[in-house]
């Protein structure tokens, strides 16, 4: 697992958690360092909600450019919290 600060922690659930900064809404690329050359480095955030915060910590896995189909079929990395989805290492790409 990455460790990250937890101001670093913070400035990420902050941007994650504002689908108003996302410059690619209703998508947000992901990448989770330390395994950005795998196949598991890679994934998307999908926000289907028109406002409010967004609080869905489920990574799709891939490259957000590969969206092929409809997401509910994709791969998906769950988590309980946005938090706890930063902490493991996922941050904004």
């Amino acid at each position: 697992m990455h460790q990250m600060s937890d101001p670093a922690v913070a400035q990420e659930v902050a941007l994650i958690s504002n689908p108003d900064k996302w410059p690619l809404w209703p998508f947000l690329p992901m990448k989770r360092l330390g395994h950005v050359f795998s196949r598991e480095g890679h994934g998307f955030l999908h926000n289907n909600r028109m406002r409010g915060p967004h609080t869905d910590a489920t990574i799709y896995m891939g490259h957000l450019s590969d969206v092929d189909g409809p997401i509910k079929d994709r791969e998906t990395k769950k988590y309980d919290s946005i938090e706890a989805m930063v902490r493991d290492g996922w941050v904004v790409d």
